[in-house]
This record gives structure tokens, C-alpha cells and sequence, in this order.
């Protein structure tokens, strides 16, 4: 079958120019078609690939935005999850798909992006999203951090979610 040798070629392949030809075609190629190379380059492993996903995170179909979270979950980085943590805000598969990816993301610095959006000024549903990922994560890093917004938080909705998530990370010693 022709499609699955594209595929493997895309999982397999090595090389930046195979990476670049992808960015260029991509964007053109039918939605299922798209979100089929979304899991090939997930398959693939390469953090190169990110961007490819990343772009796809906009497509206008459904579908193809929640193979891109889930394509960044393996292959996306720290500057991914603002992206991510807004899609999970959006609920439905795609939200799903997004808070996976925030909760498995490989590579250094996400659990301090995903700290530094919390504090910032997103949306309760994202801080939500973002708060589970860093207990699936065991990012006991954060405790002082929610132990510091839980008390200045006014919104009850998010003060819960703060309060289960040092259930999830806090350590006696930290109370």
C-alpha cells in the first residue's frame, strides 16, 4: 500500500531535509492524511518535528488539532505548552489529548513553563489542565509555588484544583 510505505519512509527516514520537506507539504495534504503524519512523526521521536505539529495545532479540523496534541505529547517542548495547556482548556478529545501530552511531555524545562503559565493570567480551565499535568508529572517542584497562590487565589474553582494538587505533591514536611 502505497500510503503505508509514505508513512514508514516518514517515521524512518532520517534527515532535517526530509523534516523541511514535511513542514512544506504538509499544511497541503487532506486532514486524515495529516493527522496519519502526525502520528508517524510521533512514532519517529524527533523533537525536530515539533513544529510540524505545532503549526497543526490551528488546523481548522478538529481531528487534526487533537493528533497534533497528541503528536507533541511525545515530541513538543516547553515552548509547546501554552499552546497545549489552551487546547486543554478547550475540552472534547482535543482537551484530552492536550492535557496528555501536557502530563507526558518528555525533555527539560516544562514543569517550569507549565509553573510559569499559572502564574500568569490564563484561563481557570487551562490552570486546571495545567495543575493535573504537574501532579502526573510528580513535579514536586511546584509546591512552594501552590502553597504561595493558593492563599492569594480568588477564584474557588481554581483554589480547589490548587489545593488537590498539593494532596498530589505536597509531602507532610511541606504543610
Amino acid at each position: 500500500e502505497p500510503m503505508d510505505v509514505a508513512l514508514n519512509c516518514v517515521r524512518d527516514l532520517p534527515g532535517s531535509a526530509m523534516l523541511a520537506a514535511l513542514k512544506e507539504a504538509v499544511p497541503a495534504l487532506r486532514p486524515e492524511v495529516q493527522g496519519l503524519v502526525l502520528y508517524a512523526l510521533a512514532a519517529r521521536g524527533d523533537h525536530a518535528a515539533a513544529p510540524v505539529a505545532a503549526t497543526l495545532l490551528g488546523s481548522p479540523t478538529e481531528t487534526v488539532r487533537t493528533a497534533a496534541a497528541a503528536a507533541l505529547g511525545y515530541i513538543g517542548s516547553a515552548e509547546n505548552c501554552d499552546a497545549l495547556a489552551a487546547a486543554a482548556a478547550d475540552g472534547g478529545l482535543l482537551g484530552q489529548a492536550a492535557a496528555k501530552a501536557l502530563s507526558r511531555m518528555p525533555g527539560s524545562g516544562i514543569n517550569e513553563r507549565l509553573l510559569d503559565t499559572l502564574r500568569g493570567d490564563a484561563p481557570t480551565v487551562s490552570k486546571t489542565a495545567i495543575l493535573d499535568a504537574l501532579v502526573a508529572r510528580e513535579a514536586t517542584l511546584c509546591v512552594p509555588v501552590l502553597l504561595g497562590l493558593v492563599k492569594t487565589t480568588t477564584d474557588g474553582d481554581l483554589q480547589r484544583a490548587q489545593w488537590k494538587a498539593l494532596r498530589g505533591l505536597a509531602a507532610p514536611a511541606d504543610l
